[in-house]
């Protein structure tokens, strides 16, 4: 598994224990950046394949009003 961000973003990097203390499950990985139009969209189609949705947001528009009008437990956002 690649753990290092290809485009040189540090701290996109994912830790060596990144697993340590996760319960098994299949999770999404979502890197966000001022994508409102498509967020919405793309959550409605991924929410039941995955036990955990976790978003890395880095946005000046409306993409995390969006995100959190889905009040699902199952996302998570990092900002």
């Amino acid at each position: 598994m690649i753990r290092r961000n290809r485009e040189g973003h540090d701290e996109y990097n994912i830790p060596d224990d990144w697993a340590a203390d996760r319960n098994p499950g299949v999770s999404a990985m979502l890197r966000v950046g001022n994508d409102e139009e498509w967020i919405g969209p793309c959550l409605e189609s991924i929410r039941e394949f995955f036990d955990e949705i976790i978003i890395t947001l880095d946005c000046d528009d409306r993409t995390d009003e969006i995100i959190d009008s889905f009040d699902d437990e199952i996302i998570t956002v990092h900002e």
